[in-house]
Order: C-alpha cells, then structure tokens, then sequence
C-alpha cells in the first residue's frame, strides 16, 4: 500500500511535477488526452485519488523510444528531455501504474 500525503501543499507538488514530467507530450496525444486537462480535473480530488487517476491515463498507453532504443518512463525522465524516434499506442501501460504511483507518492 502506497502512503498519500494528505496536505494541500503535496497535492499541488504531484500535479506540477506531473505536469512538468509530460511537458511537451500532448503533441502526440488526441486532444481528449491532454495532461493540462487531465490535471484541471485532479485539482478538485483528494490525494488519493489524483495519483490513482494520474497514473492510471490513458497517456501511459503511448510508447515513446528514442534513438538508443530506450523507452521514456515519466519516473526517470521528463518528455521535454526525451528525443522521441519513434512513437505508437500500446494495450497497457507503461511504466506500471503501480511504477507511477508509488512516484508520485514519494515527491
């Protein structure tokens, strides 16, 4: 089980280190998918359940390689960072929603 912080301070901290990790990302989303959008939704939410909802988007479905054959994983690198080579849509997530959670609990 993943400990939530339950102050208003690290709530605000997940959804800009959220927004930050997927600057850039939206180009290759459909416009449903928007990161900008899926945070206006969170900030109403408790703790709990932003980081449930934030791990588990559909934004994670997307696979995103750069030219060493390297996958981007928001808990390593922000996208603004990543050279994307390649990119298409998968059936799961990746990183693991689990991966994603248990990161932005610990920010």
């Amino acid at each position: 089980m993943v400990k939530i912080k339950t102050n208003k301070i690290a709530h605000m901290k997940i959804l800009k280190a959220f927004l930050q990790h997927t600057d850039g990302i939206d180009r290759y989303l459909r416009d449903d998918e928007c990161p900008q959008d899926l945070v206006r939704l969170c900030q109403e939410l408790n703790e709990e359940d932003v980081i449930h909802k934030l791990s588990n988007s559909s934004i994670f479905h997307y696979r995103f390689m750069n030219d060493n054959r390297e996958l981007w994983n928001i808990t390593k690198t922000p996208f603004c960072k990543f050279i994307v080579a390649q990119a298409w849509e998968e059936d799961s997530g990746y990183p693991s929603a689990n991966e994603v959670e248990v990161w932005l609990s610990n920010l």
